[in-house]
């Protein structure tokens, strides 16, 4: 399991190929934690438990959930999908991680069942314009800009 932060598990992932796959927010500290089952042993046969993929780590991790408001879910989901698509992410060995190791890192992180993203984000685009789903882009450059007058306001005040 991996600990970023503040109270914000984002957890490791077995990406079906045998890797672990580990997906952080940039700039995150991030550190490995090995659980005491998951230790290295002395060399043994395999066993029954490391033939089988490893579970995602609890949601119950997570101090930090969604806000339950129409239209959240679907504009995090953008945001998300785009910083993937921009390459905001890597594994741990350097790699890309899959669309789906992202939702569910974030899932994890804000206690939400991500796994349907893709679907839920397709099931969207029929009753929207490419124009109204872009809104959380906008909104969310309303606040940025606003927050960096908001510094500039604050040096000319000293």
């Amino acid at each position: 399991m991996l600990k970023a932060g503040g109270n914000i598990n984002i957890g490791t992932y077995n990406d079906n190929k045998g890797a672990n796959v580990a997906v952080a927010l940039p700039g995150s500290v991030v550190q490995q934690i090995v659980p005491p089952e998951e230790q290295t042993q002395p060399a043994q046969e395999t066993t029954l438990a490391e033939t089988k993929p490893r579970k995602a780590p609890s949601k119950t991790k997570s101090a930090i959930q969604l806000k339950d408001f129409k239209g959240n879910k679907i504009g995090f989901l953008r945001v998300i999908k785009s910083l993937h698509k921009d390459g905001y992410f890597e594994t741990l060995d350097g790699g890309r991680p899959t669309e789906e190791e992202v939702y569910a890192a974030f899932g994890i992180a804000v206690n939400e069942n991500l796994d349907d993203a893709t679907g839920q984000l397709s099931a969207n685009r029929k009753d929207n314009t490419p124009e109204t789903r872009c809104d959380v882009f906008d909104e969310l450059k309303k606040i940025y800009l606003k927050y960096e007058q908001d510094i500039e306001n604050k040096k000319k005040e000293k």
